[in-house]
């Protein structure tokens, strides 16, 4: 028995700690001497009387002891004492209470039946005597085999649901807390974020200081993804409100929640951050034309990583950008900065609506005294078929990290921005915050009004 024991208990220490494989190993040693036991009471029968006395024992005990651990569990079961006070919800105790009921019943009709517990047991022996090959001491080895097993049962059941099944239950308890915790912060971080942002883009009236730089940094970084959508738009609002009322100041306002966003997006998986900083950079008062420049340089090597072509209002805004840089008054300009600006245009060009507005004021002029044809700019084919002015479903499959076709929206890396277009998608439809192009709107062809020399909305 002592071997046995052992045996047992070098394999379940693998898995369990050492008391826990201590009284595993006992328990179970116990039923493997119970079954040698009905495999010796079986051995005094002959023939095939052998075989079915002893797989009788076996499937009798171990019913037993499938009962008996039933019981076990019962009464072993936890009690949970914490009670929801905050609105919140607690754990389902429907069985703690069926087992509290069923405990005292059992207990309850056992007192009651204890006078007739004699005679009951001498008819179970009774039925149980033919499975046990019905000699004369069947009837009290089948009861014995009963009772056996079914406390070896019940004692394993009860032991690994004190033991075992309570820890697991209050580590349970202890995430869906943690996870309570963790959303009540996030919820108040967003709470946070919104309110810097709000300021900074509508600050109220009589208000003597504005959130700093670092401020919404720090809050737009601790903000989830669908609250950096709405801030997203909220900013782009804002610096359209400022380009198209000619508000230098409004503008500016967003200027920092760009900032923060891009700071946001460690992995540099948006490009509208870096397009609508570069706008704001291009349109305000001063000019940051080589900041304005950059930006709308990355935001075109993002969106390249992503699906080559769409988008085209970033050239077409790149190329004002050189050109507004570009020293020469008179004359040609230097071959090489005549070169980046005629490729931006190119680029421009393919798309049927930004080609509309190659006839705006600075490129014009610029084209004239750089003798740039319209075969140069391709502008002398015919318009290419309607594409997006802002991107492609493909491009917003791959923001998901999705395959191009089908497109679907996601959260995820969608979910930080599902951007809508800049302006308005070729066809005039607006696009949708979270998916792929609408169908076309039934309006009017004409363009909106722009501010002179403003390009960066359409």
């Amino acid at each position: 028995m002592k071997r046995l024991v052992g045996w047992l208990r070098s394999l379940l220490k693998s898995a369990d700690s050492a008391e826990t494989a201590e009284w595993k190993a006992v328990l179970l040693a116990a039923a493997v001497v119970g079954v040698v036991g009905i495999v010796a009471f079986a051995a005094q029968f002959s023939g095939t009387d052998v075989v079915s006395v002893a797989t009788s024992g076996v499937i009798i005990g171990g019913a037993s002891g499938l009962g008996g651990a039933l019981l076990g569990f019962l009464f072993g079961i936890p009690k949970s004492t914490a009670k929801a006070t905050d609105g919140s919800y607690q754990p389902n105790t429907n069985l703690e209470e069926i087992s509290d009921w069923l405990t005292k019943i059992l207990v309850g009709v056992g007192l009651v039946q204890l006078g007739r517990a004699t005679k009951a047991l001498g008819k179970f022996a009774k039925v149980l005597a033919p499975a046990f090959g019905g000699r004369a001491a069947s009837a009290g080895f089948g009861l014995a085999v009963v009772v056996y097993f079914a406390v070896c049962g019940f004692l394993l059941s009860y032991l690994w649901t004190r033991i075992q099944l309570t820890p697991e239950l209050q580590l349970a308890d202890l995430v869906d807390k943690r996870i309570d915790q963790k959303a009540d912060q996030q919820n108040q971080s967003d709470a946070a974020a919104l309110s810097t942002v709000n300021r900074q883009l509508s600050p109220p009236g009589g208000a003597t200081s504005q959130p700093t730089p670092d401020d919404i940094a720090d809050a737009v970084t601790k903000a989830s993804a669908p609250v950096k959508v709405q801030i997203f738009q909220a900013a782009v609002d804002t610096r359209r409100t400022g380009w198209r009322n000619q508000d230098s100041a409004v503008m500016e306002r967003s200027e920092p929640v760009f900032r923060a966003l891009i700071s946001a997006d460690s992995d540099q998986r948006f490009h509208r951050n870096f397009a609508q900083l570069g706008y704001v950079l291009k349109d305000k008062t001063p000019a940051d034309l080589p900041g304005a420049l950059q930006m709308l340089s990355k935001a075109i090597e993002i969106r390249d990583k992503l699906e080559p072509g769409g988008w085209a209002l970033y050239e077409f805004n790149r190329a004002i950008v050189r050109i507004r840089q570009d020293p020469t008054v008179q004359g040609q300009s230097a071959t090489d900065v005549r070169a980046t600006i005629v490729a931006d245009l190119k680029v421009a060009a393919k798309d049927p609506y930004v080609r509309t507005l190659l006839a705006e004021d600075p490129i014009p002029a610029w084209r004239q005294r750089n003798q740039v044809t319209d075969d140069e700019l391709g502008l002398s084919a015919p318009a290419p078929p309607a594409a997006s002015t802002g991107g492609s479903s493909a491009t917003v499959a791959a923001l998901a990290g999705q395959a191009a076709a089908p497109p679907q929206p996601a959260a995820g890396a969608l979910a930080q921005q599902s951007e809508p277009v800049e302006g308005r998608e070729a066809t005039g439809a607006p696009r949708s915050p979270a998916g792929p192009p609408t169908a076309p709107a039934q309006e009017s062809p004409t363009l909106p009004t722009r501010a002179p020399g403003d390009h960066s909305d359409t």
